[in-house]
């Protein structure tokens, strides 16, 4: 099986910290995976450097056998983030919210709306679409998020903390919604939770 994601001795410098420290990472193509660490080990950073939010100070990377140069986006539809702390416009709906990520991967017209529909249908969320954000609970919000994540079927979804302060019942069916629909993308997770 051929590898989505390769990382050979990245390093991210800051002054005083080194954030990360000679990082090798392989993840295969397909499937769900987790990058489990404590607060402040270096997860996210790792992330804003895969997504090329920042510079690593040295080390190579591969994201579906493409080099990812530093200041060059990946090419399109080959990777997304969710960040962490992931916002939407609170009175707007969610539906308009994610036509437009979806004109921004390339969708356009009814393109875009049936896009922003089929993610909302991935997360269960699908009567949300005039929903505004605003009106939404926690979990809610989070899985919009994921589905925002999923726009444009990547081949690579980074999903930074995504149960994050949910109570665990909601985190459980975040879990689950992520079993049924990792089908040929790669999904990443970070967690500093174990269970």
């Amino acid at each position: 099986m051929s590898n989505i994601l390769d990382i050979n001795g990245v390093t991210k410098l800051y002054p005083g910290v080194r954030a990360l420290d000679g990082v090798n990472l392989q993840v295969p193509a397909d499937g769900v995976f987790g990058l489990v660490g404590p607060n402040g080990a270096g997860k996210t950073t790792l992330f804003s450097v895969i997504c090329g939010f920042l510079n690593p100070d040295s080390g190579t990377m591969q994201i579906d056998g493409q080099a990812v140069k530093a200041g060059v986006p990946p090419p399109p539809r080959t990777v997304s983030i969710l960040p962490q702390d992931a916002r939407f416009l609170p009175y707007v709906p969610i539906g308009p919210q994610l036509r437009y990520y979806a004109e921004l991967s390339g969708y356009s017209g009814k393109e875009a709306v049936k896009e922003a529909e089929r993610v909302l249908e991935l997360v269960d969320l699908a009567k949300t679409y005039n929903r505004k954000a605003g009106t939404l609970s926690h979990g809610m919000y989070k899985r919009v998020g994921i589905a925002q994540a999923f726009i444009a079927s990547p081949r690579l979804i980074i999903l930074d903390e995504p149960t994050a302060g949910l109570d665990p019942g909601v985190a459980r069916e975040i879990r689950a919604t992520l079993r049924t629909i990792r089908s040929d993308q790669t999904v990443v997770v970070s967690s500093h939770n174990l269970l």
